[in-house]
């Protein structure tokens, strides 16, 4: 399984889930210092491989027998890794996967280890930030045909502001701050606009923020008053501004359009404008700011986001 999504998009949290009770390893393959370490990650390495492998050590392809393996950052493994991968994850007629391992000398006598390859099955999923044009120039055609079988693309949290609420319930649950959750139609409004580059990562800052503000700011009528904030709500609006989240990288400061020539002129339409409403916000920094730049009105830019028919102004 390949999961497409930007960072914070709950990509480690989706993997997790798909494994349900079964073992679950996971390497970020952006970790790796180079190549030797990737190896001796993946598939383990025996006494003298290299300097200071003083021991024989399982590698994550082992140790994720019968369960499941998560390579977060897959675009990041050398072309040599991507090739010894492919070839480590052939399955032979049982479904079963052959462990190499890293070889070396044991002992003084300068023989070599004579362990056997080990057989393993499990399931693989790896992530990537990086889109499927970007895959196709940076990995190997092989491994490329390899992982991309069953795609999942994650959408970025801007594009579901309908699942807002739903989201941030969730991420304060997950947080297990013992506060009642803040949930007032205007704060809920405010999240709802928010673009959240950082995605849930967004929504985690500006729990903390409210948490923080909720167990320590709102006990002590000082701080209260040096802040100048009286509401959590207030604090974390203006603590996420100063530290939100850069929009993602534009290519050439331009505008990408696909064309899917299923779609109707209608859906092309609002696609177009949706995503000449992600770059002029992305580049302006809020809808306000981007809407006297295009020379539109706000409430257009809102439908533009909303992908509802543009509306002339």
């Amino acid at each position: 399984m390949l999961l497409i999504g930007e960072r914070g998009v709950g990509k480690s949290r989706l993997a997790k889930v798909n494994c349900d009770k079964e073992p679950f390893k996971s390497a970020n393959c952006a970790s790796f210092a180079d190549d030797l370490m990737a190896e001796a990650e993946l598939f383990g390495y025996e006494e003298g491989a290299f300097t200071g492998a003083t021991k024989e050590v399982d590698g994550l392809f082992q140790e994720a027998d019968k369960g499941c393996l998560f390579l977060d950052e897959i675009h990041h493994l050398s072309k040599r890794v991507q090739a010894k991968l492919m070839l480590a994850l052939q399955t032979d007629e049982n479904n079963m996967m052959s462990v190499h391992k890293l070889r070396g000398k044991k002992g003084g006598d300068g023989t070599k280890n004579k362990n056997e390859d080990k057989k393993v099955t499990f399931k693989l999923i790896v992530a990537t930030n990086r889109t499927i044009e970007e895959l196709r120039k940076i990995l190997l055609p092989d491994f490329y045909d390899r992982i991309v079988q069953n795609v999942i693309e994650i959408p970025p949290l801007r594009e579901t502001p309908e699942d807002r609420e739903d989201d941030w319930k969730m991420i304060w649950s997950q947080m297990k701050f013992a506060g009642k959750i803040p949930n007032e139609p205007e704060f809920i409004n405010w999240l709802k606009t928010l673009q959240l580059y950082g995605n849930f990562r967004d929504l985690q800052k500006i729990a903390i923020y409210c948490n923080d503000f909720m167990t320590h700011i709102d006990k002590d009528e000082e701080l209260k008053e040096m802040i100048g904030k009286k509401t959590a709500f207030e604090y974390a609006k203006s603590e996420f501004e100063k530290w939100k989240s850069p929009p993602p990288e534009q290519p050439e400061d331009g505008i990408d359009i696909k064309i899917d020539t299923h779609k109707t002129a209608k859906d092309f339409r609002n696609e177009f404008y949706f995503k000449l409403y992600e770059w002029a916000v992305g580049k302006y920094g809020d809808i306000e700011k981007a809407a006297k730049q295009l020379g539109v009105s706000p409430r257009n830019m809102y439908n533009w986001r909303d992908k509802n028919d543009p509306i002339r102004s």
